[in-house]
């Protein structure tokens, strides 16, 4: 606990002191690392938590210096589960400039196209700091949507053997589910 306040103050330390430049019109593309968690209640006294760790890419085009639009993918993984999945999507950034001050937000809206995935949708706040002359170093935290089937296999029957002489479940019941959880990103722009 007290690691994580020395770095929240210094990370707002850093950003009352140095300052970035706004970014110019044209070109622009993003690699982030990006570290999610969710919980989910699973009955009536069970809760799971689940962390998600994720490498993005974005590219796009930075319409005004405010504006940028453009699209990626991530490869993520949920290390509670052993499964990776790859959500592809379009991401809406502003950066602002307020003196030395240089927040941003972005919505990244898409669908995760692997594990039965769903709907996926990350509103991010954070901070822009510079590193060069076309270089930037992004913090941000926010929020993730996930959205996905799940397969509920409590009601059935057992049926077909396995070769093995082992039987599969038949007709599992499908449910629709998503999963909201608080998510930190750090990567960098050129």
């Amino acid at each position: 606990m007290k690691k994580l306040a020395l770095t929240i103050i210094g990370v707002i330390f850093l950003s009352l002191t140095l300052s970035a430049r706004q970014p110019s019109r044209g070109y622009r593309g993003f690699i982030d690392f990006a570290w999610s968690t969710f919980s989910e209640s699973i009955g009536k006294d069970w809760k799971v938590t689940a962390n998600h760790y994720g490498l993005s890419t974005v590219h796009g085009c930075q319409i005004i210096p405010e504006l940028f639009v453009g699209a990626g993918f991530e490869i993520a993984n949920n290390a509670t589960a052993s499964s990776v999945y790859l959500p592809v999507f379009v991401d809406v950034r502003t950066d602002l400039k307020f003196g030395r001050f240089t927040p941003f937000a972005d919505l990244r809206s898409g669908w995760a196209i692997c594990n039965d995935g769903g709907f996926r949708l990350q509103p991010m706040v954070g901070y822009r700091f510079n590193w060069g002359r076309k270089v930037g170093i992004n913090f941000a935290v926010g929020m993730t949507l996930q959205c996905y089937k799940a397969y509920d296999y409590s009601d059935g029957g057992w049926a077909n053997p396995e070769p093995d002489g082992g039987y599969q479940m038949q007709n599992p019941r499908v449910e629709h589910k998503a999963l909201a959880g608080f998510t930190l990103r750090l990567g960098f722009d050129f």
